[in-house]
C-alpha cells in the first residue's frame, strides 16, 4: 500500500511539476501514415517531400514542415477515386438517395454504416490500409470517450448536458439507420446489436453501463453494433469534408466525404488555405497559403473554420486558448404551441444543428413552409460570439417573453417598448448571472486526477483531457462576463437616452417633496436610505403611483412633480374593465389605513384611496415597471414602443 501511495505521489509530482508540453513525445513516421502516404501514391496522390507526418501523444498525427518551398510546392493532391463519397456507401448498401429520404434518414448516417463495416472486414477491407491509419475514440479525445471521472470535469457547462442529449441522439440515429439495411446486409448479430437500443430506450441501462458498453469496450466485429457506430460518428465528425466542394448539385444538404491523408491536417482558425478540385481529372488539392513563411519544424494546419471550444471539444477533441472564435450556446426551452407566436413576432429561431459543421447535419431539412417546431423540443439555440455577444433575436426573445397585457399593441419586433427592452435585458442578464455561477460553483481541481495505469499514453490522455475541460471552461466564463457587461452597457445607454422616460425611486424622492414629506410624518423615513434599509421601496412607489393616479384631485403645484402619462393610464385602462385582486393588499391596506389618511389628509384623503384603488394600482406598477440590477430596483417606464440605442 505504501508502495502505491509512493508511486502515485512520484505520478502526480511529475505530471504537475511539467508543462502540457513535455508529453509531446515526437516519434519517427509511424509505421501506418507510411502506408498510407505509399497506398495513396499507388492510387495517384502527390505528397512533397517539403512535408512530413508525425505522430504526438496529445495532437495524434500532424503535418510538419522540413524543407522550404513556395506554397505551390506544397500541396497535396489527390484523386477523387480515393476519396469515400456518399454514393460510396450508398452503392456498398444498395440504397439510394430517395431509399434514404422516405425514412428521413441522412446519407451521412449511411457513409458512418460503411467505415463501420469497412472496419469490421479487417485485411479484407479495399480500404485497409487508410482504416488501420484511423484513431481510436479515445485518441480522437472526444468527452464521449472520457472516463466518467473526467466527463465530471465539464460538469455545469453547456457540454456536460449537451453531451448527453448529443449521445441520445446518435443511438437514434443509429438504430434508424441500421433499421433500414438491406436483409442480405445485416449480420448474424444483428438482432443482438439492436437490443441495446430497446434497453436504453427503456431506461434499463444506466450511464456508467452505458459508457462500458459503448465506449470502453473493443470494437465489435459486428458493424452494426452502437460501439461501432459511435467510433464512426466521431470519425466522420472529426475528419470529414464538405461534399459540396466537389458537387455542388447535391439532391441533400450537408453532405459529406472522407479524404484519406487530407484529413490528417490539424486545426488552426488563423491559417490561410485553399481547397481546390480539378474538375476534369477528378482531382482534389489542398494547400498551406502561408506555406512560406513559417520556419521549418512548423506544423502546418488546415483551417475547419470559425467553430467555438463547444464544437471542438465535443467534435474534434480538443480546444483553442483564448479563442477568438469562441461561442456560447444557450438554449432556450420554450412550450412547442408558443412557439408559432414567437416567430410571428419576429423572432428566429434556431437548432443547434443549424450552428454546428455539415457533418452533424443527420435529417433532411425541411423545406420552406414546412417548419416542424417538434425540432425545438430540446429548445431553441443562441449562439453568442466575441464579435456577436448578444444576438438580437435572443434579446427579441427574452423581450418577447415579458411582455404583459398592457402591451398588447406590441405585435413585432420593431414595436419593442421601452419597459419590455429594459425588463428582456434584465432577464437575460439573470440567466447568464445563474449559468456563470453554475459554472462557478463546480470548478476544477487545481491538477489533473491521474489514473491508476502508469502507462505514460494513458497518463498523457488524461491530463490532454483535463486541460482540454481547464480551457473550455475558462474560455466559456470569460464569454459570460462579456455578455453580461454588454447587457449592462445596452441598459445603461437605454436609460441615458431615455432618460425623461423613467423614473426611480431616488427622482420621485427628489421631485415629490410633499409625498416625502409625508412619509416622514407618519412612516418616520427622513431619507432614501431608512426607505431602503427597511425594505419598504416597493410600498412607497405603490403609494406613489396611487397618487399619481388621483393627480387631477391635487393642487395644480404639485401636478408637475405627477407625471400626466401616468394619470392618463386609468383612462386607458379603467378600474372598471380590470379584475384586481384585493386580498393580496389587505395586510398592508390594513396597515397603512386610516392612518395615513387621518395624519396627512392633503395626500392620503385626496380622490381614491381605498383596497380596491390599492390593488388597481398595483396591477398599473405591474404594467409600467421593470426591475433593475442586483439591488432589485424598481424602475417606472413610460409606455413608448420602438425603443432603440
Amino acid at each position: 500500500m505504501l508502495c502505491m501511495n509512493k508511486l502515485f505521489l512520484s505520478r502526480t509530482a511529475e505530471a504537475t511539476s511539467q508543462s502540457f508540453s513535455s508529453y509531446l513525445n515526437i516519434v519517427a513516421m509511424d509505421q501506418r501514415i507510411k502506408d498510407l502516404i505509399e497506398w495513396t501514391k499507388a492510387g495517384g496522390a502527390h505528397f512533397p517531400d517539403c512535408l512530413e507526418f508525425r505522430h504526438t501523444d496529445t495532437e495524434g498525427f500532424g503535418a510538419y514542415k522540413v524543407k522550404q518551398a513556395d506554397a505551390s510546392e506544397s500541396t497535396i493532391t489527390l484523386p477523387l477515386s480515393l476519396a469515400i463519397l456518399p454514393e460510396t456507401s450508398l452503392s456498398e448498401f444498395g440504397l439510394t438517395y430517395e431509399d434514404l429520404q422516405s425514412k428521413n434518414i441522412h446519407p451521412n448516417s449511411l457513409m458512418k454504416l460503411f467505415l463501420c463495416k469497412q472496419r469490421s472486414l479487417g485485411d479484407d477491407s479495399p480500404l485497409k490500409v487508410y482504416m488501420k491509419s484511423l484513431p481510436s475514440g479515445e485518441d480522437v479525445g472526444v468527452p464521449y470517450y472520457w472516463t466518467l471521472g473526467e466527463q465530471e470535469l465539464l460538469k455545469g457547462t453547456n457540454l456536460h448536458a449537451a453531451m448527453k442529449l448529443k449521445l441520445a441522439s446518435i443511438i437514434d440515429e443509429w438504430f434508424a439507420v441500421v433499421s433500414e439495411l438491406p436483409e442480405s446486409h445485416r449480420p448474424s448479430s444483428f438482432f443482438q446489436d439492436v437490443n441495446l437500443y430497446h434497453a436504453f430506450k427503456s431506461g434499463a441501462v444506466s450511464d456508467s453501463v452505458l459508457h462500458k458498453t459503448t465506449v470502453t469496450g473493443q470494437l465489435d466485429k459486428s458493424f452494426t453494433s452502437f460501439t461501432n457506430y459511435l467510433w464512426a460518428h466521431v470519425i466522420l465528425t472529426s475528419r470529414s469534408f464538405p461534399y459540396d466542394l466537389v458537387n455542388k448539385n447535391n439532391p441533400v444538404d450537408g453532405l459529406v466525404m472522407v479524404l484519406p491523408l487530407l484529413d490528417l491536417f490539424n486545426h488552426e482558425p488563423a491559417r490561410k488555405v485553399s481547397w481546390d478540385v480539378d474538375s476534369e481529372h477528378k482531382k482534389f488539392s489542398f494547400t498551406n497559403d502561408d506555406f512560406s513563411e513559417l520556419p521549418i519544424g512548423a506544423q502546418i494546419n488546415n483551417n475547419y473554420g470559425p467553430k467555438g471550444n463547444e464544437e471542438l471539444l465535443l467534435n474534434y477533441g480538443f480546444c483553442i486558448e483564448d479563442s477568438k472564435t469562441d461561442v456560447v450556446a444557450l438554449r432556450i426551452r420554450l412550450p412547442l404551441d408558443n412557439l408559432g407566436k414567437i416567430e410571428q413576432f419576429g423572432v428566429k429561431l434556431h437548432t443547434k444543428e443549424e450552428f454546428t459543421t455539415f457533418a452533424f447535419d443527420t435529417k433532411y431539412k425541411f423545406k420552406e413552409g414546412d417548419h416542424r417546431y417538434e425540432e425545438f423540443r430540446e429548445g431553441v439555440t443562441f449562439l453568442c460570439n466575441w464579435s456577436n455577444l448578444i444576438p438580437k433575436d435572443l434579446l427579441s426573445l427574452f423581450c418577447y417573453l415579458v411582455k404583459n397585457n398592457s402591451e398588447f399593441d406590441v405585435t413585432n419586433v420593431d414595436q419593442i417598448s421601452l419597459r419590455m427592452k429594459l425588463e428582456g435585458l434584465t432577464q437575460l442578464r439573470n440567466a447568464l448571472e445563474a449559468k456563470r455561477q453554475v459554472l462557478q460553483n463546480t470548478s476544477l481541481p487545481q491538477s489533473a486526477p491521474l489514473p491508476e495505469s502508469t502507462d505514460q499514453k494513458v497518463i498523457a490522455r488524461s491530463i490532454r483531457n483535463f486541460n482540454n475541460a481547464r480551457i473550455y471552461r475558462h474560455t466559456q466564463e470569460k464569454l459570460y462576463v462579456a455578455m453580461i457587461a454588454e447587457l449592462k452597457h445596452i441598459e445603461k445607454g437605454l436609460l441615458k437616452g431615455y432618460r425623461s422616460k423613467v423614473i426611480s425611486l431616488k427622482s420621485i424622492w427628489k421631485k415629490d417633496a410633499t409625498f416625502t414629506n409625508s412619509l416622514l410624518l407618519s412612516l418616520g423615513f427622513d431619507s432614501l436610505e431608512k426607505v431602503e434599509a427597511s425594505n419598504f421601496q416597493d410600498t412607497v412607489i405603490l403609494l406613489w403611483i396611487m397618487r399619481a393616479l388621483n393627480r387631477e384631485n391635487y393642487d395644480k403645484e404639485e401636478l408637475e412633480c405627477l407625471p400626466e402619462w401616468l394619470h392618463n393610464l386609468k383612462t386607458k385602462f379603467p378600474l372598471s374593465t380590470i379584475k384586481v385582486e384585493t386580498e393580496p393588499y389587505k395586510p398592508l391596506y390594513e396597515q397603512l389605513f386610516p392612518p395615513l389618511a387621518d395624519r396627512i389628509p392633503e395626500v392620503y384623503a385626496k380622490g381614491d384611496w381605498s383596497l380596491e384603488f390599492m390593488a388597481y394600482a398595483g396591477v398599473i406598477l405591474s404594467y409600467i415597471s421593470y426591475t433593475r440590477g442586483a439591488k432589485q430596483e424598481c424602475i417606472l417606464v413610460e409606455p413608448t414602443n420602438g425603443a432603440t440605442l
